[in-house]
């Protein structure tokens, strides 16, 4: 599959819009150090991740996305790994540190990297339908077939973290993988609150292909991230360095599509994985899976429940591999947290290097 023009290029940004970011980031930057006038951390932690080539596949009912890939350490046997982000973080978040990050600690060990957006994600274009559905019948398929036509490899290791996860073994129920990573991926949640049902009931209301703003939220909410924030479920205080949290926000956000966030709601109301209409649980699907399965378990992560990882293990047909982190680690921890490289990515790296043969 051919690449379609890249339209986001850096220099192909009005200098104009580069000025105005640049304004704003040291407007916040000014902001944050006004508030923390002792403080001796940077404001972020680091620049954006560097551009990466990329690829672009079409859905079969119009969407088109970008795949943006990581190629592996030279001399590296080059395995496809389909990296799926979390909510709120976009596909560079796999990308975002001043350190080891997942991405690099996949492309180190000689896998090539696909880090990917979807129809939720502000780089997908074409279509008008934007629902969890939608990403996983169409966009994750079209996506593994232009991973195997530009590797040429028949399979595809998928590794997700939070919703990325979920999706991942969802697809492992419809797509035949070489291996399923899901990280801090709940198919359980404890009780919401009675706020969340309210806000979520009220956002159902509005168009699905509508989006909140979340990037600019934030952009804005980060000069007052310091070593006490904790972003609801997401972060454990103390857990992410202030300044790679108060980057990743800037840096990788994305803006939430409407019509996703009602499923995701949908799906913690209900306590359970279903399609759009009801007519599907995924979680009971899962009895349909047989590629090898890497569970890594946040029990920090307050959304999720306690019996999440037991609903897989009991349903899913292949071998599991469970993995369960310390309770101090939360969902974003597992990403972005100081020991990530040691509790997360180094055994998932370990943990499909065993598995590399079956990508082939």
């Amino acid at each position: 599959m051919s690449p379609l023009p890249d339209r986001k290029r850096p220099n192909l940004v009005p200098p104009a819009r580069t000025l105005a970011k640049s304004l704003a980031r040291m407007a916040l930057a000014t902001a944050w150090r006004s508030l923390n006038p002792r403080a001796r951390e940077r404001f972020l932690e680091a620049d954006a991740p560097p551009p990466l080539r990329r690829l672009y596949y079409a859905a079969a009912d119009g969407w088109r996305a970008p795949l943006f890939c990581v190629d592996a350490c030279p001399g590296g046997s080059g395995e496809p790994v389909l990296l799926l982000h979390g909510l709120v973080l976009g596909p560079q978040s796999a990308r975002y540190g001043g350190g080891d990050t997942l991405a690099s600690s996949l492309a180190a060990a000689g896998f090539r990297v696909y880090c990917a957006a979807h129809r939720g994600d502000r780089d997908a274009f074409g279509g008008t339908e934007v629902h969890l559905d939608g990403v996983l019948e169409h966009d994750l398929p079209a996506a593994l077939a232009a991973i195997a036509e530009d590797t040429g490899f028949a399979r595809a290791h998928v590794v997700g973290h939070g919703l990325g996860g979920q999706l991942a073994m969802m697809l492992a129920t419809r797509a035949d993988v070489a291996s399923v990573t899901a990280i801090a991926a709940p198919v359980r949640f404890r009780t919401p609150r009675s706020q969340v049902l309210a806000a979520h009931r009220m956002l159902s209301l509005l168009p699905p292909h509508w989006h909140l703003p979340t990037q600019t939220l934030a952009r804005l909410s980060s000069p007052w991230l310091d070593e006490s924030a904790s972003l609801g479920d997401h972060v454990a205080p103390g857990a992410t360095p202030p300044e790679r949290l108060r980057g990743a926000l800037h840096h990788t956000s994305d803006d939430l599509a409407l019509g996703i966030l009602d499923q995701l709601g949908v799906w913690v109301e209900e306590n359970s994985l279903t399609s759009r209409d009801g007519g599907l649980d995924y979680v009971e699907a899962l009895v349909s899976a047989t590629a090898p399965l890497h569970l890594v378990h946040a029990p920090g992560d307050r959304l999720g429940h306690a019996a999440s990882p037991d609903a897989v293990i009991a349903r899913w047909r292949g071998v599991v591999t469970r993995r369960d982190l310390p309770e101090s680690l939360a969902r974003l921890d597992c990403l972005l947290g100081e020991d990530a490289p040691e509790q997360v990515f180094t055994p998932v790296v370990s943990w499909l290097d065993e598995h590399r043969r079956r990508a082939w």
